[in-house]
C-alpha cells in the first residue's frame, strides 16, 4: 500500500512538472494596441522571457511559438524599449535563429527592470549573456564557433570591451 501510494505521488509530481514546463505564460488574448498596453503586461513579459530562457527548444516547440510572438509583439510596439540589432548580432544568431529572441527579450527584461538607471552597454551585456547561456544550456542547438568565441570573451573577462567594440559601433 505505502509502494502504491509513492509511486501514485511520484507520478502525479512528475507529471505536473512536464506539464507546467510545458506551458508558456503567454497572457490570453493580450491586446498591444496603446501606450498603456505595454506597461501593463511588463510583469508577463519578463516571465515569459525567463520561461524562453529556461525552456527546452526540443521539449516545448508548441509552446514556444506564441511565446516568441508575444515577446516580438510587445517589444516591436512597447514605447520604451528600443533595440538596434546590428550586423554582429545577427552574424551570432544566424545559425540559431532562437537565440535571436532570448537575446531581444532579455535586453527588454534589463530594460524594464533598469528604467532609472538604464544602461545601453549593461542592456547589450545582460543580452549576450543570456544568448551564451542559452547556447551552452540547448542540447539542440547548432554548433557556433562566433558564440563559442563569445563564452570565451565573457570568461576571460573581455565580453564587455566586445561589446563596446563590436556591437555597438
Amino acid at each position: 500500500m505505502k509502494r502504491t501510494l509513492f509511486a501514485l505521488l511520484f507520478c502525479l509530481i512528475a507529471f505536473s512538472f512536464k506539464s507546467t514546463a510545458q506551458n508558456a505564460p503567454v497572457p490570453e488574448n493580450y491586446v498591444l494596441k496603446e501606450k498603456t498596453d505595454y506597461a501593463k503586461y511588463q510583469d508577463d513579459m519578463i516571465k515569459t522571457v525567463d520561461w524562453l530562457q529556461n525552456a527546452s527548444w526540443t521539449e516545448s516547440p508548441e509552446s514556444r511559438k506564441p511565446a516568441n510572438a508575444f515577446v516580438v509583439n510587445w517589444i516591436t510596439g512597447s514605447p520604451d524599449v528600443t533595440i538596434t540589432l546590428g550586423s554582429a548580432l545577427i552574424k551570432y544568431t544566424d545559425k540559431n535563429p532562437e537565440l535571436l529572441v532570448i537575446y531581444m527579450g532579455n535586453y527588454a527584461k534589463y530594460a524594464i527592470q533598469h528604467k532609472a538607471d538604464f544602461n545601453k552597454t549593461q542592456a547589450d551585456l545582460a543580452a549576450v549573456k543570456a544568448l551564451i547561456d542559452k547556447y551552452n544550456k540547448e542540447t539542440s542547438h547548432k554548433k557556433d564557433k562566433g558564440i563559442e568565441k563569445l563564452a570565451q570573451l565573457d570568461q576571460d573577462g573581455k565580453l564587455k570591451d566586445w561589446i563596446r567594440s563590436d556591437l555597438e559601433k
